[in-house]
Protein backbone atom coordinates (compact mmCIF):
# COMPACT_ATOMS: atom_id res chain seq x y z
CA UNK A 1 0.00 0.00 0.00
CA UNK A 2 0.93 3.68 -0.81
CA UNK A 3 1.47 6.59 1.91
CA UNK A 4 -1.62 9.19 1.67
CA UNK A 5 -0.09 12.46 -0.34
CA UNK A 6 0.59 15.20 2.24
CA UNK A 7 -1.91 17.43 1.33
CA UNK A 8 -4.41 15.02 3.04
CA UNK A 9 -2.85 14.71 5.75
CA UNK A 10 -3.44 17.44 8.48
CA UNK A 11 -4.83 18.40 11.92
CA UNK A 12 -8.46 18.25 12.39
CA UNK A 13 -9.14 17.16 8.38
CA UNK A 14 -10.42 13.61 7.29
CA UNK A 15 -8.03 12.03 4.87
CA UNK A 16 -11.02 11.09 2.98
CA UNK A 17 -14.16 12.23 1.46
CA UNK A 18 -16.00 8.76 0.51
CA UNK A 19 -15.80 5.79 2.13
CA UNK A 20 -17.24 2.62 1.82
CA UNK A 21 -17.35 -0.86 3.62
CA UNK A 22 -18.55 -4.26 1.94
CA UNK A 23 -19.46 -7.27 4.34
CA UNK A 24 -19.04 -10.72 2.95
CA UNK A 25 -20.60 -13.48 3.75
CA UNK A 26 -19.64 -15.89 6.28
CA UNK A 27 -17.17 -18.64 4.69
CA UNK A 28 -15.67 -21.71 6.83
CA UNK A 29 -12.06 -21.69 7.56
CA UNK A 30 -9.98 -25.00 8.57
CA UNK A 31 -7.32 -24.12 11.49
CA UNK A 32 -5.69 -27.33 11.79
CA UNK A 33 -8.43 -29.75 12.68
CA UNK A 34 -10.74 -27.36 13.69
CA UNK A 35 -13.22 -25.48 11.70
CA UNK A 36 -14.60 -22.05 12.22
CA UNK A 37 -16.91 -19.00 10.31
CA UNK A 38 -15.08 -16.05 9.29
CA UNK A 39 -16.74 -12.91 8.07
CA UNK A 40 -15.04 -10.48 5.21
CA UNK A 41 -15.22 -6.58 5.23
CA UNK A 42 -13.80 -4.65 1.99
CA UNK A 43 -13.28 -1.19 2.72
CA UNK A 44 -12.78 1.54 0.01
CA UNK A 45 -12.02 5.66 0.26
CA UNK A 46 -12.11 7.83 -2.20
CA UNK A 47 -10.83 12.00 -2.48
CA UNK A 48 -12.29 14.48 -4.02
CA UNK A 49 -12.27 13.53 -7.46
CA UNK A 50 -15.15 14.59 -9.29
CA UNK A 51 -15.52 17.76 -11.65
CA UNK A 52 -18.72 19.77 -10.23
CA UNK A 53 -19.73 23.41 -10.14
CA UNK A 54 -19.82 23.68 -6.85
CA UNK A 55 -15.98 22.68 -6.60
CA UNK A 56 -15.16 24.92 -9.12
CA UNK A 57 -17.29 27.83 -7.52
CA UNK A 58 -15.58 27.13 -4.52
CA UNK A 59 -12.39 27.18 -5.97
CA UNK A 60 -12.81 30.80 -7.54
CA UNK A 61 -14.54 31.99 -4.10
CA UNK A 62 -11.12 30.70 -2.67
CA UNK A 63 -8.94 32.13 -5.12
CA UNK A 64 -10.88 35.61 -5.78
CA UNK A 65 -12.17 36.59 -2.85
CA UNK A 66 -11.06 34.78 0.28
CA UNK A 67 -7.30 35.40 -0.72
CA UNK A 68 -7.93 38.77 -1.23
CA UNK A 69 -6.41 38.83 -5.49
CA UNK A 70 -5.67 42.26 -7.11
CA UNK A 71 -5.91 42.51 -10.70
CA UNK A 72 -3.65 45.86 -10.25
CA UNK A 73 -1.01 43.90 -8.47
CA UNK A 74 1.69 42.20 -10.49
CA UNK A 75 2.23 38.33 -9.35
CA UNK A 76 5.90 39.43 -8.33
CA UNK A 77 9.13 41.93 -7.73
CA UNK A 78 9.85 40.74 -12.01
CA UNK A 79 7.14 38.60 -13.90
CA UNK A 80 8.94 36.32 -16.74
CA UNK A 81 6.57 36.28 -19.35
CA UNK A 82 7.07 34.01 -22.65
CA UNK A 83 5.73 34.92 -25.76
CA UNK A 84 5.08 33.04 -29.66
CA UNK A 85 4.07 34.08 -32.75
CA UNK A 86 1.43 31.60 -34.15
CA UNK A 87 1.20 32.80 -37.73
CA UNK A 88 -1.59 31.75 -39.82
CA UNK A 89 -1.08 33.43 -43.02
CA UNK A 90 0.56 36.83 -44.54
CA UNK A 91 -2.30 38.63 -46.13
CA UNK A 92 -0.01 41.09 -48.08
CA UNK A 93 2.97 43.21 -48.18
CA UNK A 94 2.29 46.96 -49.46
CA UNK A 95 5.31 48.13 -51.00
CA UNK A 96 4.32 51.57 -51.86
CA UNK A 97 3.03 51.88 -48.20
CA UNK A 98 5.72 50.28 -46.52
CA UNK A 99 3.49 47.80 -45.01
CA UNK A 100 3.46 44.03 -43.52
CA UNK A 101 -0.36 42.84 -43.08
CA UNK A 102 -0.20 39.18 -41.42
CA UNK A 103 -3.26 36.71 -39.25
CA UNK A 104 -1.95 34.97 -36.60
CA UNK A 105 -2.40 34.98 -32.24
CA UNK A 106 0.35 35.62 -29.57
CA UNK A 107 0.75 33.29 -27.25
CA UNK A 108 1.56 34.93 -24.08
CA UNK A 109 2.60 32.93 -21.00
CA UNK A 110 3.56 33.77 -17.17
CA UNK A 111 3.20 32.40 -13.75
CA UNK A 112 0.96 33.91 -10.93
CA UNK A 113 1.27 31.86 -7.57
CA UNK A 114 -1.74 33.94 -6.08
CA UNK A 115 -3.87 31.76 -8.44
CA UNK A 116 -2.31 28.49 -7.84
CA UNK A 117 -4.71 25.91 -6.01
CA UNK A 118 -2.02 22.79 -5.15
CA UNK A 119 -2.01 23.40 -1.61
CA UNK A 120 -5.36 24.02 -1.39
CA UNK A 121 -7.36 20.41 -0.08
CA UNK A 122 -9.97 18.68 -1.56
CA UNK A 123 -9.40 20.75 -4.58
CA UNK A 124 -6.61 19.19 -6.58
CA UNK A 125 -8.25 17.39 -9.09
CA UNK A 126 -9.67 20.44 -10.50
CA UNK A 127 -7.22 20.66 -13.33
CA UNK A 128 -8.14 24.05 -14.48
CA UNK A 129 -9.70 27.19 -14.45
CA UNK A 130 -11.05 29.63 -17.52
CA UNK A 131 -10.61 33.65 -16.81
CA UNK A 132 -10.64 36.57 -18.84
CA UNK A 133 -8.17 39.60 -18.17
CA UNK A 134 -11.12 41.42 -16.35
CA UNK A 135 -10.47 39.94 -12.99
CA UNK A 136 -7.13 38.43 -13.63
CA UNK A 137 -3.68 40.58 -13.77
CA UNK A 138 -2.42 40.62 -17.46
CA UNK A 139 1.01 42.21 -18.92
CA UNK A 140 0.38 45.38 -20.67
CA UNK A 141 2.08 44.71 -24.12
CA UNK A 142 2.41 46.30 -27.43
CA UNK A 143 3.46 46.21 -31.07
CA UNK A 144 5.48 49.19 -31.65
CA UNK A 145 5.73 49.45 -35.32
CA UNK A 146 2.05 48.85 -35.53
CA UNK A 147 0.33 51.39 -38.50
CA UNK A 148 -3.17 50.74 -36.96
CA UNK A 149 -4.24 50.36 -33.63
CA UNK A 150 -1.60 51.73 -31.62
CA UNK A 151 -2.39 50.39 -28.04
CA UNK A 152 -2.16 48.15 -25.25
CA UNK A 153 -3.23 44.29 -26.52
CA UNK A 154 -6.66 43.76 -25.07
CA UNK A 155 -9.90 41.54 -25.49
CA UNK A 156 -11.81 40.86 -22.71
CA UNK A 157 -13.64 37.95 -24.96
CA UNK A 158 -10.44 36.00 -25.13
CA UNK A 159 -10.38 33.27 -22.36
CA UNK A 160 -6.75 32.83 -20.19
CA UNK A 161 -6.10 29.32 -18.72
CA UNK A 162 -5.13 29.25 -15.37
CA UNK A 163 -3.31 25.89 -14.03
CA UNK A 164 -3.24 24.22 -11.26
CA UNK A 165 0.91 25.53 -10.45
CA UNK A 166 -0.45 29.06 -11.47
CA UNK A 167 0.81 29.25 -15.19
CA UNK A 168 -1.38 31.16 -17.27
CA UNK A 169 -1.64 31.09 -21.02
CA UNK A 170 -3.24 34.07 -22.71
CA UNK A 171 -3.41 33.50 -26.79
CA UNK A 172 -4.14 37.46 -28.19
CA UNK A 173 -5.66 36.89 -31.71
CA UNK A 174 -5.83 39.61 -34.28
CA UNK A 175 -4.89 41.24 -37.76
CA UNK A 176 -1.43 42.53 -37.49
CA UNK A 177 -0.72 45.54 -39.39
CA UNK A 178 3.16 46.87 -38.53
CA UNK A 179 5.47 49.25 -40.50
CA UNK A 180 8.41 47.27 -42.88
CA UNK A 181 11.04 48.97 -44.76
CA UNK A 182 11.22 47.23 -48.02
CA UNK A 183 14.01 47.74 -50.41
CA UNK A 184 12.96 46.50 -54.09
CA UNK A 185 16.37 47.53 -55.69
CA UNK A 186 16.36 44.01 -57.33
CA UNK A 187 12.72 43.53 -57.80
CA UNK A 188 10.85 41.20 -58.80
CA UNK A 189 13.31 38.94 -57.69
CA UNK A 190 13.73 40.56 -53.77
CA UNK A 191 13.71 39.55 -50.63
CA UNK A 192 12.38 41.38 -48.06
CA UNK A 193 12.82 41.35 -43.81
CA UNK A 194 10.05 42.60 -41.73
CA UNK A 195 10.14 42.64 -38.23
CA UNK A 196 6.45 42.15 -35.70
CA UNK A 197 8.31 43.95 -32.23
CA UNK A 198 6.28 43.61 -29.40
CA UNK A 199 7.56 45.30 -26.04
CA UNK A 200 5.67 45.67 -22.42
CA UNK A 201 4.30 49.28 -22.32
CA UNK A 202 4.73 51.10 -18.79
CA UNK A 203 6.55 48.10 -16.71
CA UNK A 204 10.24 48.42 -17.45
CA UNK A 205 13.02 45.75 -17.92
CA UNK A 206 13.30 44.99 -14.00
CA UNK A 207 9.79 44.55 -13.59
CA UNK A 208 8.69 42.88 -16.98
CA UNK A 209 11.18 40.29 -18.92
CA UNK A 210 9.88 39.39 -21.93
CA UNK A 211 11.27 35.71 -23.30
CA UNK A 212 11.44 34.16 -26.71
CA UNK A 213 9.73 30.32 -26.38
CA UNK A 214 11.67 28.14 -27.71
CA UNK A 215 9.81 28.07 -30.77
CA UNK A 216 9.80 31.60 -30.98
CA UNK A 217 7.58 31.23 -34.74
CA UNK A 218 5.03 28.33 -34.73
CA UNK A 219 3.46 27.47 -38.64
CA UNK A 220 1.82 24.64 -37.70
CA UNK A 221 -1.76 26.85 -39.01
CA UNK A 222 0.38 28.09 -41.74
CA UNK A 223 -0.85 28.54 -45.14
CA UNK A 224 0.98 30.04 -48.02
CA UNK A 225 0.97 33.62 -49.95
CA UNK A 226 0.46 33.73 -53.09
CA UNK A 227 2.96 36.05 -54.29
CA UNK A 228 5.25 35.91 -51.14
CA UNK A 229 7.00 32.48 -49.78
CA UNK A 230 8.15 32.58 -46.01
CA UNK A 231 11.68 31.77 -46.25
CA UNK A 232 12.88 31.43 -42.56
CA UNK A 233 12.01 32.90 -39.43
CA UNK A 234 13.38 34.17 -35.88
CA UNK A 235 12.76 36.02 -32.75
CA UNK A 236 14.91 37.79 -30.51
CA UNK A 237 15.19 39.84 -26.99
CA UNK A 238 16.28 43.32 -26.69
CA UNK A 239 15.73 46.38 -24.23
CA UNK A 240 14.81 49.32 -25.93
CA UNK A 241 15.01 53.22 -23.99
CA UNK A 242 11.94 55.30 -23.50
CA UNK A 243 12.55 58.60 -21.32
CA UNK A 244 15.73 56.93 -19.97
CA UNK A 245 14.26 54.17 -18.64
CA UNK A 246 14.60 50.54 -20.11
CA UNK A 247 11.84 48.40 -21.57
CA UNK A 248 11.79 44.99 -22.90
CA UNK A 249 11.19 44.13 -26.39
CA UNK A 250 10.95 41.01 -28.56
CA UNK A 251 11.29 41.00 -32.15
CA UNK A 252 9.87 38.41 -34.32
CA UNK A 253 11.46 38.47 -37.92
CA UNK A 254 10.29 37.10 -41.16
CA UNK A 255 12.18 36.76 -44.19
CA UNK A 256 10.02 37.28 -47.31
CA UNK A 257 10.68 36.13 -51.05
CA UNK A 258 8.98 37.18 -54.25
CA UNK A 259 7.32 34.75 -56.13
CA UNK A 260 8.98 36.06 -59.52
CA UNK A 261 7.33 33.70 -61.94
CA UNK A 262 4.23 36.01 -62.53
CA UNK A 263 6.01 38.93 -62.59
CA UNK A 264 8.74 37.49 -64.99
CA UNK A 265 6.13 36.57 -67.43
CA UNK A 266 4.06 39.08 -67.48
CA UNK A 267 6.59 42.60 -66.64
CA UNK A 268 10.38 41.45 -67.71
CA UNK A 269 9.56 39.13 -70.49
CA UNK A 270 7.53 41.82 -72.52
CA UNK A 271 9.47 44.66 -72.14
CA UNK A 272 12.67 42.33 -73.32
CA UNK A 273 10.84 41.92 -76.80
CA UNK A 274 9.79 45.59 -76.90
CA UNK A 275 13.73 46.42 -76.56
CA UNK A 276 14.71 44.04 -79.83
CA UNK A 277 11.98 45.12 -81.82
CA UNK A 278 12.35 48.77 -81.62
CA UNK A 279 16.15 48.26 -82.94
CA UNK A 280 14.60 46.03 -85.70
CA UNK A 281 13.42 49.72 -87.16
CA UNK A 282 17.08 49.88 -88.98
CA UNK A 283 16.91 46.79 -90.61
CA UNK A 284 13.98 47.85 -92.54
CA UNK A 285 14.28 49.25 -96.25
CA UNK A 286 14.51 53.35 -96.13
CA UNK A 287 12.25 53.35 -99.63
CA UNK A 288 9.73 50.24 -98.32
CA UNK A 289 8.02 53.41 -96.45
CA UNK A 290 7.20 51.57 -93.43
CA UNK A 291 10.46 52.51 -91.32
CA UNK A 292 8.27 55.79 -89.23
CA UNK A 293 5.34 54.07 -88.82
CA UNK A 294 6.76 51.03 -87.65
CA UNK A 295 9.04 52.86 -85.24
CA UNK A 296 6.11 54.87 -83.75
CA UNK A 297 4.03 52.31 -83.57
CA UNK A 298 6.59 49.82 -81.08
CA UNK A 299 6.47 53.17 -79.28
CA UNK A 300 3.39 54.06 -78.77
CA UNK A 301 2.55 49.90 -77.84
CA UNK A 302 5.67 50.07 -75.49
CA UNK A 303 4.39 53.04 -73.47
CA UNK A 304 0.45 51.67 -73.51
CA UNK A 305 2.15 48.39 -72.01
CA UNK A 306 4.15 50.86 -69.22
CA UNK A 307 0.58 52.24 -68.28
CA UNK A 308 -0.81 48.56 -68.02
CA UNK A 309 2.04 47.02 -65.64
CA UNK A 310 2.51 50.58 -64.22
CA UNK A 311 0.28 48.68 -60.76
CA UNK A 312 2.39 45.67 -60.89
CA UNK A 313 5.71 48.02 -60.64
CA UNK A 314 6.46 48.61 -56.90
CA UNK A 315 7.03 52.50 -56.80
CA UNK A 316 8.98 54.07 -53.77
CA UNK A 317 11.27 56.96 -53.92
CA UNK A 318 13.73 55.57 -50.92
CA UNK A 319 14.67 52.47 -52.95
CA UNK A 320 14.76 52.73 -57.08
CA UNK A 321 14.73 49.10 -58.81
CA UNK A 322 16.96 48.10 -61.52
CA UNK A 323 14.15 47.10 -63.69
CA UNK A 324 12.44 50.52 -63.28
CA UNK A 325 16.15 51.82 -64.87
CA UNK A 326 16.04 49.18 -67.50
CA UNK A 327 12.18 50.48 -68.59
CA UNK A 328 13.62 53.86 -68.92
CA UNK A 329 16.72 52.92 -70.60
CA UNK A 330 14.66 51.30 -73.28
CA UNK A 331 12.37 54.22 -73.72
CA UNK A 332 14.83 56.20 -74.18
CA UNK A 333 16.29 53.87 -76.89
CA UNK A 334 12.64 53.12 -78.96
CA UNK A 335 12.27 57.61 -78.83
CA UNK A 336 16.06 57.66 -79.85
CA UNK A 337 14.87 55.18 -82.73
CA UNK A 338 12.48 57.68 -84.22
CA UNK A 339 14.22 60.63 -83.97
CA UNK A 340 17.53 58.74 -85.86
CA UNK A 341 14.88 57.21 -88.86
CA UNK A 342 13.67 61.03 -89.15
CA UNK A 343 17.38 61.76 -89.71
CA UNK A 344 18.05 59.06 -91.48
CA UNK A 345 14.48 59.09 -94.30
CA UNK A 346 15.79 62.92 -94.87
CA UNK A 347 20.12 61.86 -95.67
CA UNK A 348 17.85 59.09 -97.92
CA UNK A 349 15.60 61.77 -99.92
CA UNK A 350 18.48 64.20 -100.43
CA UNK A 351 18.51 65.27 -104.18
CA UNK A 352 21.00 63.05 -106.13
CA UNK A 353 23.01 66.07 -107.44
CA UNK A 354 23.91 67.52 -104.02
CA UNK A 355 27.17 65.87 -103.14
CA UNK A 356 28.45 64.30 -100.20
CA UNK A 357 31.28 66.47 -98.41
CA UNK A 358 34.91 65.48 -98.51
CA UNK A 359 35.41 65.14 -95.02
CA UNK A 360 32.57 62.78 -94.88
CA UNK A 361 33.29 60.76 -97.71
CA UNK A 362 36.78 59.71 -95.57
CA UNK A 363 35.40 59.44 -92.22
CA UNK A 364 32.91 56.84 -93.23
CA UNK A 365 35.25 54.84 -96.17
CA UNK A 366 38.42 54.68 -93.32
CA UNK A 367 35.80 54.69 -90.20
CA UNK A 368 32.14 54.03 -90.32
CA UNK A 369 32.30 51.25 -92.96
CA UNK A 370 35.03 49.44 -91.09
CA UNK A 371 32.89 49.51 -88.18
CA UNK A 372 29.49 48.41 -89.50
CA UNK A 373 31.56 46.20 -91.78
CA UNK A 374 29.62 47.84 -95.06
CA UNK A 375 30.94 45.52 -98.12
CA UNK A 376 33.01 48.10 -100.24
CA UNK A 377 34.40 49.13 -96.86
CA UNK A 378 38.21 50.38 -97.37
CA UNK A 379 40.84 48.60 -95.80
CA UNK A 380 37.95 45.29 -95.13
CA UNK A 381 39.95 41.59 -95.77
CA UNK A 382 37.39 40.55 -98.56
CA UNK A 383 36.14 43.87 -99.80
CA UNK A 384 36.68 44.71 -102.97
CA UNK A 385 37.43 47.98 -104.45
CA UNK A 386 34.39 49.87 -105.68
CA UNK A 387 33.89 50.23 -109.36
CA UNK A 388 32.57 53.77 -109.65
CA UNK A 389 32.57 55.32 -113.04
CA UNK A 390 33.98 58.80 -113.45
CA UNK A 391 31.66 61.49 -113.52
CA UNK A 392 30.94 63.31 -116.65
CA UNK A 393 31.56 67.21 -116.60
CA UNK A 394 31.15 70.05 -118.75
CA UNK A 395 33.98 72.79 -119.65
CA UNK A 396 32.14 75.20 -120.87
CA UNK A 397 32.92 77.49 -117.83
CA UNK A 398 35.61 80.22 -117.95
CA UNK A 399 38.13 78.00 -116.01
CA UNK A 400 37.58 74.82 -117.72
CA UNK A 401 36.47 72.95 -114.59
CA UNK A 402 32.86 71.87 -113.72
CA UNK A 403 30.95 74.20 -111.13
CA UNK A 404 31.75 72.11 -107.74
CA UNK A 405 35.25 71.75 -108.59
CA UNK A 406 38.37 74.45 -107.37
CA UNK A 407 41.90 74.34 -109.20
CA UNK A 408 42.57 71.75 -106.62
CA UNK A 409 40.16 69.37 -107.72
CA UNK A 410 41.12 66.60 -109.99
CA UNK A 411 39.13 65.89 -112.95
CA UNK A 412 39.42 62.07 -112.85
CA UNK A 413 38.64 61.97 -108.61
CA UNK A 414 35.01 60.03 -108.53
CA UNK A 415 32.25 60.26 -105.46
CA UNK A 416 33.00 57.37 -103.36
CA UNK A 417 29.95 56.71 -101.58
CA UNK A 418 26.85 58.67 -102.48
CA UNK A 419 23.78 59.72 -99.29
CA UNK A 420 22.26 56.29 -100.24
CA UNK A 421 24.93 54.25 -99.32
CA UNK A 422 25.72 56.72 -96.22
CA UNK A 423 22.34 55.95 -94.52
CA UNK A 424 23.42 52.35 -95.34
CA UNK A 425 26.25 52.01 -93.31
CA UNK A 426 24.51 54.35 -90.96
CA UNK A 427 21.39 51.57 -90.70
CA UNK A 428 23.78 48.94 -89.96
CA UNK A 429 25.68 51.17 -87.33
CA UNK A 430 23.15 51.56 -85.66
CA UNK A 431 21.63 48.27 -86.00
CA UNK A 432 24.75 46.92 -84.72
CA UNK A 433 24.83 49.33 -81.64
CA UNK A 434 21.48 48.96 -81.03
CA UNK A 435 21.47 44.91 -80.69
CA UNK A 436 24.73 44.93 -78.97
CA UNK A 437 23.47 47.60 -76.19
CA UNK A 438 20.36 45.94 -75.32
CA UNK A 439 21.70 42.02 -75.06
CA UNK A 440 24.58 43.40 -72.80
CA UNK A 441 22.26 45.72 -70.51
CA UNK A 442 19.45 42.53 -70.75
CA UNK A 443 22.14 40.42 -69.24
CA UNK A 444 23.51 42.57 -66.71
CA UNK A 445 19.98 43.14 -65.23
CA UNK A 446 18.68 40.05 -64.97
CA UNK A 447 21.65 38.40 -64.12
CA UNK A 448 21.87 41.12 -61.25
CA UNK A 449 18.35 40.64 -60.02
CA UNK A 450 18.52 36.91 -60.40
CA UNK A 451 21.96 37.07 -58.20
CA UNK A 452 20.40 39.25 -55.45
Amino acid sequence: MAYLPLERVGANKPPFTYTGIDVFDHFIVKVNRSEGKRYGLFSSHFGEGKYTRDIETKLREQLFNTDGYSVLQRPGERVDVTIALHLITVNYLNVKEQTLSLTGYLSVQWKDERLSWVHIDNLTDVTSLFSVETYVWTPALMITNSVEDVSVMSDENIPMRINQTGDILWQITGIFKTQCEVDISYYPFDTQRCDITVSSWGYTSTEISLIADSDSVIKTDFRQNGEWDLVSETGGVSDMTRKGASYSKLTFSLTLERRAFFHVLNTLFPVILFAFLSCMAFKLPPDSGERMGYSLTVLLAYAVYLMLINDNIPTTSIHTSILVIYLITVLAMGASTVIFSIFLLDLHHRDGKESVPLWVQRLFRYLVAKIACYPDCYGCAKSKPAQVEPRKYSTNQKNGLPPDMTETTSVNQPDIYTWQDIVKMLDRLYLRIYLTVISILTLVIVAVMANN
